[in-house]
C-alpha cells in the first residue's frame, strides 16, 4: 500500500480466530394451508436479522498487530499530528485507543482489523411450497479479532436466539446444552461447527525479521522499482491478516510465520466470487520474490 507517497509492504504476523456456528430450527411442520405466525424459515430469518442488527463491540487490544502498523505510518507517514499522536498512545490511553479504533472503523478496509465479523454465508431448508419446513438449517461464519474469542461469540448469538426462543415458545440447545426445554412447538439449536484460535503473533524482534524484510527492500528497491524508490524507502511493517490461512498446520513447527502477498500491482478483484484473478505482472513478482528469496536464504 501506499499513504502519501510513502509505500508500506505489510507482512502480517497474526490473523484472527475462526468459528463456524450452526444455526437449526426444528418445528413440527404442517400443511401450509394452516401456518404457524412464523414458520421456521421465519424463525431463524429472526435471528439472523438481529443477529446482523447487532455487530460486535470493536476492541483494539495491544497484541492486535495492527498496532504495529499503526505505528509504522505514524512514524514514516506524513499524517496529522493529531492523529500520530493518538496512535503512538493507544496502547495505553483508552481515549487515544477510541479515537483510533474510530479512524479505523471509517474504512471498509481496515474497520475489521478491530471487530469480530460474522456473516450468513448458508441457509437451506423446507421440501416442497405447500408444506411448512420441520428443520432449517444456517450456517454463520465468523473471523474472531484480537481481543475477543468464541465465548464472545456464542454469548451473543445465544442472547439473541433466546429472546427468539420465548417469543415463539421454543426450545434452545447450545453446543449439547439444554438452557430452555423443547417442547411441542420446536426447538433452535446452536452449535460451533468448526472453530480455530486466534493465531499466535510471530515475533518481530529478531534476526529473521530483519532477513526477510530486507529482502523485501532489496527486491522492489533495487531489482523491481529502482526509478521509484531511487528517492524513496520501502517501510517494512507487521499486520494483520483480517481472513485465514493454511498456516495452523505450521504452529508447531515454527514461530516465524508470514502471511504475505508480494506483487504491489494487487489481487484485481473477484476474490472468492465470479472472474477471481491476479494481475500478470503481480503473479510474475510472486514466482520472481520467492525465487530470490530462496537463493538469498540457501
Amino acid at each position: 500500500m501506499e499513504l502519501e507517497n510513502t509505500p508500506f509492504a505489510v507482512l502480517a504476523t497474526g490473523e484472527k480466530g475462526y468459528l463456524d456456528l450452526e444455526v437449526q430450527v426444528l418445528t413440527p411442520g404442517g400443511h401450509s394451508s394452516i401456518p404457524p405466525e412464523h414458520t421456521s424459515i421465519g424463525t431463524i430469518s429472526k435471528i439472523i436479522a438481529r443477529y446482523e442488527d447487532s455487530p460486535f463491540e470493536p476492541i483494539l487490544a495491544n497484541v492486535n498487530p495492527t498496532l504495529n502498523t499503526l505505528q509504522c505510518i505514524a512514524n514514516h507517514a506524513d499524517i496529522d499530528k493529531s492523529v500520530k499522536k493518538d496512535i503512538l498512545k493507544a496502547h495505553l490511553d483508552k481515549e487515544s485507543n477510541k479515537r483510533v479504533i474510530k479512524l479505523l472503523l471509517d474504512n471498509k478496509e481496515t474497520k475489521f482489523n478491530v471487530l469480530t465479523s460474522r456473516a450468513a454465508d448458508i441457509i437451506y431448508g423446507g421440501d416442497k411450497v405447500n408444506a411448512l419446513p420441520q428443520n432449517v438449517t444456517a450456517l454463520i461464519n465468523h473471523r474472531i479479532a484480537h481481543g475477543n474469542d468464541f465465548d464472545t461469540v456464542i454469548s451473543k448469538i445465544t442472547k439473541i436466539s433466546t429472546g427468539v426462543a420465548r417469543e415463539h415458545g421454543l426450545g434452545l440447545i447450545v453446543d449439547g446444552k439444554v438452557l430452555i426445554e423443547p417442547g411441542a412447538a420446536g426447538s433452535i439449536s446452536l452449535k460451533a461447527k468448526y472453530k480455530l484460535e486466534v493465531a499466535p503473533i510471530t515475533p518481530i524482534d529478531d534476526d529473521v525479521w530483519v532477513s526477510l524484510s530486507g529482502h523485501y527492500r532489496t527486491f522492489y528497491e533495487d531489482l523491481v522499482y529502482p526509478e521509484k524508490f531511487q528517492n524513496n524507502t520501502l517501510i517494512v511493517s507487521p499486520g494483520i491478516m483480517s481472513g485465514n490461512t493454511d498456516t495452523r498446520h505450521y504452529w508447531k513447527l515454527s514461530d516465524h510465520i508470514f502471511r504475505a502477498q508480494p506483487g504491489f500491482t494487487g489481487l484485481g478483484s473477484g476474490v472468492h466470487g465470479l472472474n477471481e484473478y491476479i494481475d500478470v505482472d503481480s503473479h510474475l513478482q510472486v514466482v520472481s520474490f520467492y525465487y530470490n528469496y530462496l537463493l538469498s536464504i540457501s
